[in-house]
């Protein structure tokens, strides 16, 4: 083997092995479903917005990572909704003299993910998520919590529509 050819396989070799380990989300979906809508989310808690937030961070979270194309509910092919169904905080951690320093919020969602093209539920599946937040400063980091949960949430999520398929 001339050293060019040998040169030539090793330049191309990596190419190859990187294009074999490449991993998509998009390749286990059904093949029909190429978008989603994401209406805002039912509230059948007493906090204040909070569909809007998980919404909001539920979208953000498709738009990032790519699996689905967002698009309107009547000309999506998918449709994922959603009711908030509790938001707890409860302490998480204790400091030496036994006062609260972390607590942690839990979010509790019911979701429902429709195929519009096949007229069928895909998935129906309760779930989720909690976030910590400092107990010094809740006001203003409760928030961060609340998106901590939504996240694992929103990941979960993920992972159950593309994991059935």
């Amino acid at each position: 083997m001339t050293y060019k050819k040998a040169l030539g396989i090793l330049l191309v070799l990596p190419i190859f092995l990187l294009g074999s380990c490449m991993y998509s989300f998009k390749g286990s979906l059904p093949p029909h479903i190429k978008s989603i809508a994401i209406p805002l989310f039912e509230n059948q808690t007493a906090e204040y917005r909070i569909n809007e937030t998980i919404t909001d961070l539920l979208t953000q979270e498709f738009m990032r990572e790519n699996v689905l194309r967002l698009d309107d509910e009547k000309s999506a092919d998918s449709v994922l909704e959603g009711a908030v169904t509790r938001i707890t905080d409860s302490p998480y951690t204790y400091t030496e003299a036994e006062q609260v320093k972390d607590y942690r919020v839990t979010i509790g969602l019911k979701i429902s993910w429709y195929d519009q093209v096949q007229d069928k539920v895909l998935l129906e599946k309760n779930v989720s998520g909690w976030g910590v937040y400092d107990a010094q400063q809740a006001t203003s980091t409760r928030q961060n919590g609340i998106e901590e949960a939504t996240a694992k949430i929103a990941q979960d999520i993920m992972n159950a529509i593309t994991a059935n398929w």
